[in-house]
């Protein structure tokens, strides 16, 4: 029998570390900001707050997709990273690819300033 691997008390644990780290990090009485950094071909987005980084993107990719199902769990994973970053008004699109054998898909986030955090609005499209 296949158990979910994300409610043992290890996962736990380290999900509510995550989350006390995060909130001792976070100050709400600045904004967050967004961070978009070129690294060669690449860019690497993360969430900053007081100077502190509170979320960035994998060195895998800033996107991953399960491409196969095995024992009742998504299995072999595909990354991609951003490769294209533009600004519309105030907004920053982000976008990247993922080629697999059967298409390919586009991979978009936008993200907006928005009461003092940070809105990411994700799209994920099959060209088939």
């Amino acid at each position: 029998m296949h158990t979910n691997p994300y409610t043992t008390w290890q996962h736990r644990v380290a999900l509510i570390s995550l989350i006390c780290c995060i909130c001792s990090t976070w100050n709400p009485s600045t904004a967050q900001e967004l961070s978009i950094q070129k690294t060669g071909n690449v860019y690497n987005v993360a969430i900053i707050n007081a100077k502190k980084t509170l979320l960035s993107a994998p060195t895998e990719g800033l996107w991953s997709i399960a491409t196969n199902w095995e024992n009742d769990w998504p299995s072999n994973w595909q990354h991609a990273q951003a490769t294209e970053v533009n600004d519309i008004n105030d907004w920053k699109e982000v976008k990247g690819k993922l080629t697999l054998p059967e298409g390919e898909w586009e991979l978009t986030d936008y993200y907006h300033p928005e009461a003092g955090k940070i809105k990411c609005i994700r799209r994920f499209e099959w060209k088939g």
